[in-house]
């Protein structure tokens, strides 16, 4: 069966002030957005290497 800690992560979520869950979701959401930055960048650079 499950412990109680494998589930520690959705408690401490849950018991999150509404700030800090915010913040959170906006650490998350920037770092995606991030990432998909790089991967566009990356694409942009290969598009123009083959225009070439």
């Amino acid at each position: 069966m499950e412990t109680p800690e494998a589930n520690a992560p959705l408690v401490r979520i849950t018991e999150m002030e509404s700030g800090q869950l915010l913040a959170v979701a906006t650490l998350v959401a920037a770092v995606l957005f991030g990432v998909a930055g790089v991967i566009g960048a990356l694409g942009y650079l290969v598009a123009v290497a083959r225009a070439k």
